[in-house]
């Protein structure tokens, strides 16, 4: 069986535990497609609301490679179907958090979708993102926004460890 690289599992960790343990303050608005850090060729976001509202961890090609010679370019450095997506099951349990299904995992990333909701104060979080702005009635603020501005930078941010990429 394929086993997911060191650096990997700690990625994995500081994801979950931002998913499950990490208090956001009252008026934080966390970013609503999640956050992710890099680990060798893969990159890993965590998602507090996905499938079903429930969050779901994605694993993706950090830098994909496509063969330009062929017509259909084919990507030469895809996630590793069924075998990987194991392996990422398999940490993912190892490390506590249970795992409703996996899709995908056969191109340019892999969906993992968990059991248990996030925490209460992140599923707070993504309710004000959508809800919407209260002075503009949209999800859709523009960059001079202070409402998101001020909400995104009160986010608390996982605590990613600090990972050496090779080149």
């Amino acid at each position: 069986m394929i086993m997911l690289a060191d650096e990997a599992v700690a990625v994995l960790r500081a994801g979950l535990a931002w998913l499950y343990d990490t208090v956001q303050p009252d008026d934080a608005i966390p970013d609503h497609h999640g956050y992710g850090a890099r680990a060798g060729d893969r990159r890993y976001r965590f998602v507090g609301r996905g499938a079903n509202g429930l969050p779901v961890v994605v694993a993706s090609v950090a830098e994909p490679a496509y063969d330009k010679t062929h017509i259909d370019w084919p990507l030469l450095n895809p996630i590793g179907g069924q075998g990987e997506m194991e392996a990422l099951v398999a940490a993912l349990t190892g490390l506590g958090a249970q795992v409703r299904e996996w899709w995908n995992g056969f191109g340019e990333s892999g969906s993992v979708g968990l059991v248990r909701p996030a925490h209460p104060s992140l599923r707070a979080g993504l309710a004000r993102y959508s809800a919407g702005c209260p002075t503009h009635n949209t999800v859709f603020c523009g960059p001079g926004c202070r409402w998101l501005a001020s909400g995104y930078a009160r986010a608390v941010e996982p605590a990613f460890p600090t990972l050496t990429v090779a080149p």
